[in-house]
C-alpha cells in the first residue's frame, strides 16, 4: 500500500520537478566596463551571460530616449522556453532610473540557444548615469 501511494505521488510530481517556470529577481551593483557589465548568473537553466548599456541620446521634438540595454541570454537548460527579461535601475538615494523590458523575439528560446535581449529604456531614462545598481528579472515558462 505504501509503495503504490508513494508511486502515485511521485507520478503526479513529476511534471513539477521538470518544470523551468517561474520568475527570479537578482540585484548587481552597477559596474558597467565600456557599457558591458558581465553577470554570468544562472537560474532554472537560463543564463544571462552579460549586460550591455547604452545611455543613448534623446530623439527630439518626441523626447524619447535611444537608451536602452542588450542582454546576452544562454538557455543552457534541457527544454525550450518562453523567456522574459526586466532591468529596474536605481540611483544611490534607492531611486528608480531607468526601466524597461523584453522577450524572445521568436516566441521562445529553444535549448541551446543564445539571444540578444533588446531592453529599451525610452521613457525612464533621464538619470541612468547616476546609476549605483540595478535588478534583473528573469521570467520562464517552459514552451
Amino acid at each position: 500500500m505504501m509503495r503504490k501511494m508513494f508511486m502515485v505521488v511521485l507520478a503526479l510530481a513529476a511534471p513539477a520537478l521538470r518544470a523551468s517556470a517561474g520568475d527570479v529577481t537578482k540585484r548587481f551593483d552597477w559596474a558597467p566596463a565600456n557599457g558591458v557589465q558581465v553577470l554570468d548568473w544562472t537560474e532554472n537553466g537560463i543564463t544571462v551571460k552579460q549586460i550591455s548599456f547604452d545611455l543613448g541620446s534623446v530623439l527630439r521634438p518626441l523626447t524619447v530616449s535611444t537608451a536602452h540595454a542588450v542582454a546576452r541570454v544562454d538557455n543552457d537548460s534541457n527544454v525550450n522556453a518562453v523567456v522574459g527579461l526586466a532591468i529596474a535601475v536605481f540611483d544611490a538615494e534607492n531611486r528608480l532610473v531607468a526601466a524597461g523590458e523584453g522577450g524572445v523575439k521568436m516566441g521562445h528560446l529553444s535549448k541551446g540557444e543564445r539571444d540578444d535581449f533588446k531592453i529599451s529604456f525610452s521613457h525612464v531614462f533621464r538619470n541612468i548615469s547616476t546609476a549605483k545598481y540595478f535588478y534583473v528579472t528573469v521570467e520562464t515558462k517552459d514552451y
